[in-house]
């Protein structure tokens, strides 16, 4: 899986649940690492994802977010496809 699939995964796996998910069940089912998660959720961050949530907590998205990214943040998009 792409890393830009798998963000969009992680944001759709994240809309569905109202509770934290950890990175631990997240990385379980992308099955990647939990470290390559903690790098996806901050570059979800870095994008404006409206994301709450830390280390052995676990993460949500935000109530009440539609989770759109704000076009001018669009532009940092474009190495994600790249890499």
């Amino acid at each position: 899986m792409s890393k830009i699939s798998r963000l969009f995964e992680m944001l759709g796996m994240l809309r569905a649940r109202r509770r934290p998910v950890t990175a631990l069940e997240l990385a379980e089912e992308l099955g990647v690492s939990e470290r390559s998660v903690y790098r996806d959720v901050e570059t979800l961050r870095l994008l404006g994802a409206p994301l709450d949530g830390q280390a052995g907590v676990g993460f949500v998205l935000r109530r009440g977010s539609s989770c759109q990214i704000s076009p001018s943040r669009r532009k940092n998009w474009t190495p994600l496809f790249s890499g």
